[in-house]
């Protein structure tokens, strides 16, 4: 991404850093056996209540691979208007496991948010964890009739979980004005300080060294922007980002990082979640990133990350930020 340079230093000047806030540190330190795991960006939708039959039986075929996978919570980002009808069904099939967010994807023929300000009212006193945002094309975030709506969000403590922005314009994807749609969600969430902003798959800017330095200057001077990881493995399979550097940015920004995946009851298997954990826990080399094949040759190590850390990035925060995951780790018998 070399050619950006001069486009994503230009964000860095935007961005005014100030000291960040700590956050609180996790009420208990698990070991890695007993470890609670929070997935924070997974996927049930209508097309996987057309394979099992029904929403229903695609959750209870969901909490099998999560408990097959030592997963206890997991975030539902297909909240189409109507799955979002059945969400207190889920929620109960799912024994409050499975938590969903209502989601828009963003196309050229989509440039409005489908709820009203009724529905968020509404999201505030349901099963809700947060909203999704999925927003390919630069503009639409700040289009006012947008912005009133993620304006009324931030004042009902509706977090945006796994807002997803434009992806980099590497290996096969297609995004035109990569760099100005990652400056139009730096505007908003410069100017929504008050809301929790969880970007999906490291915010697209885990992706090499360049990326890093834009991302720890955002992290500096947003306190309410955080990331998960969805994805983001896929893209340490390369000469950046640099070992080192992604490792330390990872155990500096502890508090600011999300464990996800992106997976969906079709695809989510035991091994693609334990490729995942191999990444983060293990000094492993030769490792597969969450959507590799088992005979695909890479060359991901293991970060080996801190116990401490994994106790940020798998639990803890996701029970911070994100409304009734600590109630549902809670009731699961966990110190939270």
């Amino acid at each position: 991404m070399r050619t950006q340079t001069k486009n994503s230093l230009q964000l860095w000047r935007v961005a005014r850093p100030k000291r960040p806030r700590k956050a609180a540190p996790p009420p208990k330190i698990y070991s890695r056996r007993s470890m609670p795991v929070v997935d924070a960006h997974m996927h049930i939708g209508k097309r996987d209540a057309e394979a099992y039959g029904s929403l229903e039986e695609a959750a209870e075929a969901y909490l099998a691979i999560m408990d097959d996978a030592g997963v206890a919570v997991s975030i539902n980002l297909s909240g189409s208007p109507e799955v979002i009808q059945k969400v207190d069904s889920l929620h109960q099939v799912a024994s409050g496991r499975i938590l969903t967010c209502p989601g828009t994807y963003f196309r050229k023929d989509v440039r409005e948010l489908w709820w009203s300000m009724r529905d968020l009212e509404s999201f505030k006193h349901e099963n809700i964890a947060g909203l999704k945002i999925w927003c390919k094309y630069q503009q639409p975030l700040l289009k006012p009739s947008v912005a009133v709506k993620i304006q009324r969000q931030a004042e009902l403590n509706l977090p945006a979980v796994g807002m997803h922005i434009a992806d980099p314009p590497e290996r096969g994807f297609w995004a035109p004005n990569y760099w100005q749609c990652i400056s139009d969600a730096e505007r908003t969430i410069r100017s929504n300080p008050g809301l929790t902003f969880i970007m999906a798959h490291g915010f697209w800017l885990m992706v090499n060294d360049e990326g890093l330095d834009v991302l720890a200057t955002y992290f500096d001077a947003y306190p309410n922007l955080h990331v998960d990881l969805s994805a983001a493995y896929q893209w340490w399979d390369g000469a950046e980002p640099t070992y080192d550097k992604l490792r330390n940015f990872i155990i500096r920004y502890k508090d600011r990082i999300l464990y996800g995946t992106d997976g969906n009851p079709g695809y989510s298997m035991k091994r693609h979640f334990d490729q995942t954990y191999e990444v983060l826990e293990t000094k492993q080399k030769g490792l597969l990133g969450f959507f590799s094949k088992p005979d695909a040759k890479t060359h991901i190590y293991g970060l080996d990350l801190p116990i401490e850390v994994l106790n940020y990035i798998y639990y803890w925060n996701a029970a911070r930020l994100i409304p009734h995951v600590r109630s549902s780790l809670t009731t699961l018998g966990y110190t939270v």
